[in-house]
């Protein structure tokens, strides 16, 4: 009778052993994998020139191949650590809550990141169609003033008399006073 127990411990042990054996190597596969379709992604949207692609279609000079291939790495990641934890039998209500929790987290992290985004995009397509301001144009803004270097869908740039480049927020310009002293067009700096 003690043999048939220990034989049933033993059986069970084994199994345990076995399954976190598993999920170890699942999750370190997965990070391996993970970290190398990353770099991929990564690559292969450089090569593609993918951050000269959204720099021309938003004016953001973001490194989005490089945000693409970590989203991707960390995917996999999860992918494996989910994996491992169902090898582990342990995925469950638990798991689901952490989860739901995870993509909570993310969806706020995005809102706060769009609340400001979107209303200056909806600002710099205002700006664009009414041209209320160009490149050259000398502007006053509450208490800033310079010249107009660009204006794109998020930001205007503006160079100061000490040379700065300062970056206002499309929102900014759009709740402002904006007075603009004068504007030099190409036909007129070429008869200075």
């Amino acid at each position: 009778m003690a043999s048939a127990v220990l034989e049933s411990a033993w059986q069970i042990l084994s199994a345990v052993l076995n399954n976190i054996v598993v999920a170890a190597i699942v999750v370190l596969i997965g990070f391996i994998g993970g970290r190398l379709v990353g770099k991929l992604v990564s690559r292969v949207l450089d090569e593609l020139e993918f951050n000269r692609l959204v720099h021309n279609i938003t004016r953001l000079s973001i490194p989005a191949d490089e945000i693409l291939g970590y989203l991707s790495q960390f995917f996999i990641y999860f992918l494996a650590i989910v994996i491992a934890l169902d090898t582990l039998r342990l995925r469950g209500i638990l798991f689901d809550l952490a989860s739901a929790l995870l993509v909570v987290i993310i969806l706020i992290s995005m809102l706060l990141f769009l609340k400001d985004f979107i209303p200056n995009v909806f600002a710099g397509v205002v700006i664009h169609q009414a041209a209320h301001l160009r490149e050259g144009d000398h502007v006053r803004i509450g208490d800033l003033e310079g010249v107009v270097s660009s204006v794109n869908l998020v930001d205007t740039r503006i160079h100061n008399r000490q040379g700065d480049v300062i970056f206002v927020p499309n929102t900014f310009v759009m709740s402002r006073v904006v007075l603009v002293r004068k504007r030099r067009s190409k036909e007129n700096a070429g008869h200075k």
